[in-house]
Protein backbone atom coordinates (compact mmCIF):
# COMPACT_ATOMS: atom_id res chain seq x y z
CA UNK A 1 0.00 0.00 0.00
CA UNK A 2 1.12 3.75 -0.25
CA UNK A 3 3.18 5.08 2.03
CA UNK A 4 1.37 7.33 3.36
CA UNK A 5 1.49 7.43 7.20
CA UNK A 6 3.50 8.90 9.39
CA UNK A 7 4.76 6.54 12.38
CA UNK A 8 6.30 6.99 15.77
CA UNK A 9 7.82 4.15 17.22
CA UNK A 10 9.41 4.04 20.13
CA UNK A 11 10.87 0.86 22.57
CA UNK A 12 11.46 0.08 25.83
CA UNK A 13 13.56 -3.38 26.00
CA UNK A 14 14.26 -5.37 29.13
CA UNK A 15 14.74 -9.16 29.45
CA UNK A 16 11.59 -10.29 31.74
CA UNK A 17 8.67 -11.87 29.91
CA UNK A 18 5.30 -11.42 30.27
CA UNK A 19 4.62 -15.21 29.83
CA UNK A 20 1.93 -16.21 27.15
CA UNK A 21 -0.71 -13.51 26.57
CA UNK A 22 -4.51 -14.48 26.33
CA UNK A 23 -6.16 -13.51 22.41
CA UNK A 24 -7.84 -10.97 24.10
CA UNK A 25 -6.20 -7.94 26.52
CA UNK A 26 -6.63 -4.91 28.30
CA UNK A 27 -4.19 -2.80 27.97
CA UNK A 28 -3.01 0.31 30.34
CA UNK A 29 -0.60 3.25 29.99
CA UNK A 30 0.64 3.81 33.47
CA UNK A 31 3.11 6.24 34.83
CA UNK A 32 6.29 5.71 35.33
CA UNK A 33 7.39 7.69 38.50
CA UNK A 34 4.09 6.69 39.79
CA UNK A 35 2.99 3.89 38.19
CA UNK A 36 -0.77 5.25 38.09
CA UNK A 37 -3.15 3.96 35.49
CA UNK A 38 -3.12 6.86 32.24
CA UNK A 39 -5.20 5.75 30.03
CA UNK A 40 -6.84 1.79 29.32
CA UNK A 41 -7.60 0.33 26.40
CA UNK A 42 -7.80 -3.51 24.52
CA UNK A 43 -6.01 -5.31 22.37
CA UNK A 44 -5.34 -8.68 20.89
CA UNK A 45 -2.73 -10.95 20.11
CA UNK A 46 -1.89 -11.62 16.37
CA UNK A 47 -2.20 -15.42 15.71
CA UNK A 48 1.36 -17.44 14.97
CA UNK A 49 3.28 -14.12 15.75
CA UNK A 50 4.66 -12.10 18.86
CA UNK A 51 2.14 -9.27 18.24
CA UNK A 52 -0.51 -7.37 20.32
CA UNK A 53 -2.67 -4.77 18.48
CA UNK A 54 -4.11 -2.04 19.99
CA UNK A 55 -5.15 1.50 19.26
CA UNK A 56 -2.90 4.32 18.37
CA UNK A 57 -4.38 6.15 21.57
CA UNK A 58 -3.75 3.84 24.29
CA UNK A 59 -0.18 3.58 23.59
CA UNK A 60 1.30 6.33 25.26
CA UNK A 61 4.92 7.13 24.60
CA UNK A 62 7.32 7.78 27.74
CA UNK A 63 4.52 5.25 29.71
CA UNK A 64 4.65 1.66 30.71
CA UNK A 65 2.19 -0.55 29.06
CA UNK A 66 0.56 -3.08 31.39
CA UNK A 67 -1.87 -6.45 31.00
CA UNK A 68 -4.62 -5.83 33.09
CA UNK A 69 -6.64 -8.46 34.06
CA UNK A 70 -9.51 -8.33 36.92
CA UNK A 71 -7.94 -8.47 39.58
CA UNK A 72 -4.57 -7.41 38.70
CA UNK A 73 -2.47 -5.07 36.50
CA UNK A 74 0.96 -6.77 35.20
CA UNK A 75 4.17 -4.84 33.53
CA UNK A 76 5.31 -5.86 30.32
CA UNK A 77 8.78 -6.01 29.75
CA UNK A 78 11.08 -6.41 26.81
CA UNK A 79 8.47 -5.26 24.26
CA UNK A 80 8.79 -2.86 21.09
CA UNK A 81 5.68 -0.63 19.76
CA UNK A 82 5.00 0.79 16.55
CA UNK A 83 3.09 3.33 16.39
CA UNK A 84 0.66 5.00 12.91
CA UNK A 85 -0.40 8.07 14.96
CA UNK A 86 -2.74 9.01 11.68
CA UNK A 87 -4.74 5.42 11.67
CA UNK A 88 -4.38 5.48 15.44
CA UNK A 89 -3.24 2.12 15.58
CA UNK A 90 -0.42 0.51 17.16
CA UNK A 91 1.65 -3.32 17.32
CA UNK A 92 3.04 -4.21 20.65
CA UNK A 93 5.62 -6.76 20.09
CA UNK A 94 6.15 -8.75 22.74
CA UNK A 95 9.14 -11.89 23.62
CA UNK A 96 6.55 -15.05 22.56
CA UNK A 97 4.63 -16.05 19.45
CA UNK A 98 1.42 -16.43 20.39
CA UNK A 99 -0.14 -19.75 17.95
CA UNK A 100 -4.01 -19.20 20.09
CA UNK A 101 -3.88 -15.46 18.77
CA UNK A 102 -6.52 -13.97 16.16
CA UNK A 103 -6.23 -13.94 12.51
CA UNK A 104 -6.35 -11.03 10.21
CA UNK A 105 -8.63 -11.17 7.56
CA UNK A 106 -8.08 -10.87 3.80
CA UNK A 107 -7.13 -6.51 3.59
CA UNK A 108 -10.21 -5.31 2.52
CA UNK A 109 -13.67 -6.40 3.96
CA UNK A 110 -17.77 -6.09 2.29
CA UNK A 111 -19.25 -2.94 2.16
CA UNK A 112 -22.03 -4.67 4.83
CA UNK A 113 -20.68 -7.58 6.57
CA UNK A 114 -21.77 -9.04 9.74
CA UNK A 115 -19.51 -8.54 12.69
CA UNK A 116 -18.49 -9.45 16.51
CA UNK A 117 -16.77 -6.46 18.39
CA UNK A 118 -15.35 -7.69 21.74
CA UNK A 119 -15.67 -5.03 23.98
CA UNK A 120 -15.00 -4.83 27.30
CA UNK A 121 -18.91 -6.06 28.07
CA UNK A 122 -18.25 -9.00 25.80
CA UNK A 123 -18.86 -9.37 22.47
CA UNK A 124 -21.41 -7.17 20.73
CA UNK A 125 -23.18 -8.03 17.48
CA UNK A 126 -22.69 -5.78 14.66
CA UNK A 127 -22.46 -4.91 10.93
CA UNK A 128 -19.66 -3.00 8.98
CA UNK A 129 -21.36 -0.03 6.87
CA UNK A 130 -18.64 1.28 4.95
CA UNK A 131 -14.47 0.92 4.27
CA UNK A 132 -11.54 2.80 2.78
CA UNK A 133 -8.39 1.74 2.45
CA UNK A 134 -7.71 3.55 5.70
CA UNK A 135 -10.81 3.56 7.90
CA UNK A 136 -13.83 0.74 8.73
CA UNK A 137 -17.12 1.98 9.34
CA UNK A 138 -19.25 0.07 11.55
CA UNK A 139 -22.74 -0.18 13.83
CA UNK A 140 -23.49 -0.60 16.65
CA UNK A 141 -21.76 2.58 19.39
CA UNK A 142 -18.82 1.84 21.13
CA UNK A 143 -17.75 3.22 24.33
CA UNK A 144 -14.51 5.15 26.36
CA UNK A 145 -12.62 1.54 26.75
CA UNK A 146 -12.97 -0.25 24.12
CA UNK A 147 -10.41 1.73 22.02
CA UNK A 148 -8.29 -1.79 20.96
CA UNK A 149 -10.85 -4.22 20.92
CA UNK A 150 -10.65 -6.61 17.49
CA UNK A 151 -13.74 -6.80 15.46
CA UNK A 152 -14.33 -10.11 14.03
CA UNK A 153 -15.97 -11.06 11.06
CA UNK A 154 -18.76 -13.51 11.44
CA UNK A 155 -18.13 -15.65 8.77
CA UNK A 156 -14.63 -15.36 8.07
CA UNK A 157 -13.93 -15.78 11.89
CA UNK A 158 -10.79 -13.55 11.54
CA UNK A 159 -10.26 -9.87 12.53
CA UNK A 160 -11.26 -6.97 9.86
CA UNK A 161 -10.24 -4.17 12.29
CA UNK A 162 -9.71 -2.62 15.55
CA UNK A 163 -11.58 -0.34 17.46
CA UNK A 164 -10.60 3.04 17.39
CA UNK A 165 -13.77 5.97 17.87
CA UNK A 166 -16.89 6.77 17.28
CA UNK A 167 -18.42 9.66 14.91
CA UNK A 168 -21.10 11.92 15.97
CA UNK A 169 -22.90 15.59 14.98
CA UNK A 170 -24.26 18.45 16.82
CA UNK A 171 -27.86 18.27 16.53
CA UNK A 172 -29.82 21.85 16.64
CA UNK A 173 -30.79 21.03 20.20
CA UNK A 174 -27.07 21.37 20.93
CA UNK A 175 -27.07 17.33 21.80
CA UNK A 176 -24.92 14.96 19.92
CA UNK A 177 -25.88 12.19 17.76
CA UNK A 178 -24.37 8.89 16.98
CA UNK A 179 -23.69 8.49 13.41
CA UNK A 180 -21.01 5.11 13.51
CA UNK A 181 -18.65 3.75 15.26
CA UNK A 182 -14.92 3.99 13.51
CA UNK A 183 -12.11 1.40 13.55
CA UNK A 184 -8.46 0.79 11.24
CA UNK A 185 -9.50 -2.00 8.96
CA UNK A 186 -7.35 -5.23 8.17
CA UNK A 187 -5.31 -3.54 5.24
CA UNK A 188 -3.95 -1.32 7.44
CA UNK A 189 -3.76 -3.88 10.10
CA UNK A 190 -1.16 -6.04 8.34
CA UNK A 191 0.85 -2.97 6.81
CA UNK A 192 1.58 -2.15 10.43
CA UNK A 193 2.82 -5.67 11.20
CA UNK A 194 5.08 -5.89 8.19
CA UNK A 195 6.46 -2.19 9.38
CA UNK A 196 6.77 -3.13 12.50
CA UNK A 197 8.89 -5.90 11.85
CA UNK A 198 11.04 -4.14 9.73
CA UNK A 199 11.88 -1.52 13.14
CA UNK A 200 12.19 -4.26 15.63
CA UNK A 201 14.95 -5.63 13.34
CA UNK A 202 16.80 -2.15 12.60
CA UNK A 203 16.38 -1.60 16.95
CA UNK A 204 17.75 -5.43 17.54
CA UNK A 205 20.63 -4.08 15.29
CA UNK A 206 21.00 -0.77 17.00
CA UNK A 207 21.07 -2.70 20.58
CA UNK A 208 23.65 -5.53 19.21
CA UNK A 209 25.91 -2.22 17.69
CA UNK A 210 25.57 -0.89 21.51
CA UNK A 211 26.25 -3.95 23.17
CA UNK A 212 29.26 -4.86 21.26
CA UNK A 213 30.64 -1.66 21.52
CA UNK A 214 30.58 -2.13 25.31
CA UNK A 215 32.28 -5.30 25.72
CA UNK A 216 35.63 -5.24 26.82
CA UNK A 217 38.42 -5.98 24.83
CA UNK A 218 39.39 -9.50 26.22
CA UNK A 219 42.82 -9.15 24.58
CA UNK A 220 43.74 -6.75 26.71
Amino acid sequence: MKRMFTAAAFVLIGLASCGAAPPIVSICSMDRDTKGTQVCGRGFTVQDSPYIITAGHVVKEDSILAIKTRHNIYSLYGYIVFVERKIDAAVIRTRATQPSGLPLCDPFVDKTEDIEIYTQDGKVLGQTIGATETDLFFRPEVRHGDSGSPIVSVKRQCVVGVVTGWQTHLKKDGTKAFLWSTAAPGNVLRWLVAEGDKYAKRVMEQVNETHNKVQPDSKK
